[in-house]
């Protein structure tokens, strides 16, 4: 991958290293060409990375934002708004966000995967994501609710695991005719859960 553009990795289709990462993001380098952003191991996973999301609008063809198991905690200035309409996977643990309201375009995102963070609502009312299979809010200490669902018929795993301020889940949870798997280990304040699903 790195013979694809030896001297700029905003050029390359895929970028895994975290100093071609943070290079490109803070010097907004990024290109239509990169599809994949995957930083998984850090060199000091003790810090904190502050990076402007302005930095993604030129990454038209993002498919895959992966700030995964590194326990480094990533900042986002401008939070997610300029992620690209063609996300597939967004993996993103101890993410600072309260909530994905300001993302405009997800109606693509198969996985998402939000481990650790502070999300306290994911979006308010219906959104259209026909494509997403899966949803990882595991050890979100912060969450209290869960969306309404029923813009998302295809989803067949929903995980919630010691989200110890979760106290309902949304109704339309009933609805969905291919969820195989929920989580909820750990829910201690859990009241309301649907009747079909329980």
């Amino acid at each position: 991958v790195r013979r694809e553009s030896p001297n700029e990795p905003g050029e390359r289709s895929r970028l895994c290293l975290e100093e071609d990462i943070i290079r490109v993001l803070e010097k907004n380098r990024g290109t239509e060409a990169v599809k994949s952003i995957v930083l998984c191991e850090t060199k000091d996973a003790e810090t904190e990375l502050h990076l402007p999301g302005k930095s993604f609008s030129m990454m038209t063809n993002l498919r895959t934002l992966k700030f995964g198991r590194s326990f480094k905690i990533v900042h986002l200035s401008d939070g997610l708004e300029y992620l690209s309409s063609e996300l597939r996977i967004l993996i993103w643990w101890k993410c600072r966000l309260q909530s994905l309201a300001s993302v405009l375009s997800l109606e693509n995102l198969q996985i998402l995967e939000m481990r650790q963070s502070q999300i306290e609502y994911l979006w308010e009312g219906k959104k259209q994501l026909k494509s997403l299979k899966r949803i990882d809010l595991s050890h979100s200490l912060n969450l209290c609710k869960t969306p309404d669902f029923s813009g998302c018929p295809n989803l067949e795993i929903l995980a919630f695991e010691g989200c110890i301020q979760l106290s309902e889940v949304d109704s339309s949870v009933g609805f969905l005719k291919r969820l195989t798997s929920m989580y909820l280990n750990g829910c201690k304040n859990l009241r309301l859960l649907p009747s079909r699903v329980s």
